[in-house]
């Protein structure tokens, strides 16, 4: 990783930008319902306060919505799903890890310009990743042309309230069923930049296997990145 002027933040162990508050983890969007994920520390907390939750006692460790047994599903974006997105799309953290055509901040009109997109592919190749009736990412396809036909490229992204739980291993594996049953490609891939780890782990997961790195042929937040691309061969 080069850092080509001050103001270049790239995450990784250590960085500011990954560490949470020790007494307490949360995010609240108050467009979402429900809580999401809480962690508190050393005694339980009234939330009545705090806008969007009803008043309830956590215990002393954490409150979490997103089991092991949770169902991940993708469906359709629909437009009423525009502040939903939006809330948790509007994350730097998010940011740093995807293409500069992802907006950042994120608003409702970048949300709703998005599903509007979606709306005209047939057939469909972007989802929304959908857990106990909440959206918790985004995930799709780029298809190609001519003699590139055959390959299929992915990308996706969760929200941070919902990272480290599975979600996105379970909804690139429901992508792969979708892939080969309505696209039957021969190549598929995905471009993970260095410090993302933890997406390398979910296409590993999935079948990936690490082609190549691509040295510094990224060029994100004032940074130049090595871009790490995984494939998955089908035939």
């Amino acid at each position: 990783m080069i850092c080509v002027k001050r103001g270049c933040q790239v995450m990784g162990k250590g960085s500011k930008e990954n560490n949470f508050q020790k007494s307490r983890y949360a995010e609240l969007a108050g467009l979402l319902s429900g809580i999401r994920f809480m962690r508190y520390k050393g005694e339980a907390k009234n939330i009545k306060s705090l806008p969007g939750f009803h008043s309830l006692q956590l215990p002393i460790f954490l409150l979490l919505t997103v089991t092991m047994t949770t169902v991940v599903k993708l469906r359709q974006w629909r437009r009423e799903d525009a502040a939903q997105l939006a809330a948790i799309a509007n994350n730097k953290k998010i940011w740093l890890s995807v293409r500069d055509r992802f907006p950042h901040p994120y608003t409702i009109a970048d949300a709703l310009q998005w599903i509007a997109f979606c709306s005209t592919q047939n057939p469909l190749q972007n989802f929304v990743i959908e857990i106990d009736h909440q959206i918790a990412g985004s995930i799709g396809i780029i298809t190609k042309e001519d003699v590139y036909r055959k390959s299929i490229e992915i990308g996706y992204f969760i929200g941070e309230l919902f990272w480290s739980k599975g979600i996105a291993t379970k909804a690139v594996g429901l992508l792969m069923e979708y892939l080969i049953k309505e696209h039957d490609p021969i190549r598929v891939w995905a471009e993970v930049f260095e410090h993302n780890t933890a997406s390398m782990r979910v296409l590993e997961k999935n079948g990936f296997v690490l082609e190549s790195i691509r040295q510094k042929s990224v060029f994100k937040n004032n940074c130049v990145l090595n871009d790490h691309v995984w494939v998955r061969l089908l035939k």
